[in-house]
């Protein structure tokens, strides 16, 4: 674990680290719903730790080091250096230090310019037009907010125990055979739930499908996403929480826009996913400046983002503190 290893309470066997990261590039790449993020993460990390061995280096600088290694590797996948150096202040090291602040941007800053020189160039993952932000969006933004929380306080109540038997137990073979079965029958009907989640937002963010599709993909995205994480995959929740925003976006757009006013259902889904990475991964800075950097939008994206997300944030907290004061 990444952050395990920052803390400095275990270290990341390289070996182990690298196969891990492995199993997880080959299992998103034959269909499992999780993301692949977390695979160079960790790949980074757990060579660090390795490298930081040999090294007479004090504790809080090998944790930097590691910490920032991490944080390249998410740059270099995604070609998001500032997203990516923001993660690691925001998430790993949990301090804005200047020190701090120069290694990340200058760790993720490098993996990306060495990543783009060798072959790989400077890659959008979103190559489409920016949609409009239409009329009668800000208030739209601040509701679009308290239906996220919500989504995403139950999101994470459903997978918070996943999975609820240990990984070494001969039971979970059979488990993983069932799962990964209902998922391939999901998608016969709703085939962008395999993988990331990439091709679910491309259609999302272009307002490509029905909202009839989009509530489908919703359901089907989040059931599969339970049923990988109940069989023990590994796997990352960057993308797979974008799709989820970014079709809970489409749905709550389209009934929004038959009740009250129009509005830009492609705005709608990309705040939405926007908002749900930030709530559900805990990286709201992050996940601002994630999505911009992927689609390469104008900063005009940020307003609407702003609103939604700072309502999402308060009533998130809101229904937090209501569920520990039932307990």
């Amino acid at each position: 674990d990444i952050k395990t290893a920052v803390s400095g309470k275990m270290d990341m066997n390289p070996i182990t680290t690298v196969l891990h990261a492995t199993l997880q590039i080959i299992t998103v790449g034959i269909g499992s719903p999780l993301g692949r993020e977390v695979a160079p993460r960790e790949a980074s990390a757990g060579i660090t730790t390795f490298l930081v061995k040999h090294f007479d280096i004090k504790q809080e600088d090998r944790q930097l080091l590691i910490a920032c290694a991490a944080g390249a590797g998410l740059a270099a996948v995604y070609n998001s250096p500032l997203s990516a150096a923001i993660f690691t202040l925001e998430t790993l090291l949990l301090t804005w230090n200047v020190r701090a602040m120069s290694a990340a941007l200058l760790c993720c800053g490098l993996a990306t310019f060495v990543t783009r020189q060798a072959g790989v160039g400077d890659v959008i993952q979103y190559t489409m037009a920016q949609p409009s932000l239409g009329s009668h969006y800000v208030e739209f933004s601040i509701v679009l907010g308290a239906i996220i929380a919500v989504g995403v306080v139950l999101f994470n109540i459903t997978q918070s125990k996943l999975p609820a038997i240990h990984r070494s137990s001969p039971v979970m073979i059979p488990i993983s055979i069932v799962a990964f079965t209902l998922i391939g029958a999901l998608s016969m009907y709703f085939p962008e739930i395999l993988g990331n989640g990439k091709a679910g937002n491309e259609l999302t963010f272009t307002n490509d499908i029905t909202w009839t599709y989009a509530l489908g993909l919703f359901g089907s995205k989040w059931v599969a996403v339970l049923l990988a994480l109940a069989a023990g995959a590994y796997g990352g929740r960057i993308t797979p929480s974008m799709m989820l925003g970014s079709t809970l976006g489409i749905v709550f757009g389209t009934v929004w826009a038959i009740a009250i006013a129009p509005v830009s259902l492609g705005m709608s889904a990309f705040v939405g996913a926007v908002v749900f990475l930030g709530l559900a991964q805990k990286m709201p800075m992050t996940s601002c400046v994630f999505m911009l950097e992927l689609s390469r939008f104008s900063v005009e994206m940020l307003f609407p983002i702003a609103l939604t997300m700072g309502t999402a944030l308060m009533v998130e907290q809101i229904i937090q503190l209501k569920l520990n004061s039932a307990k």
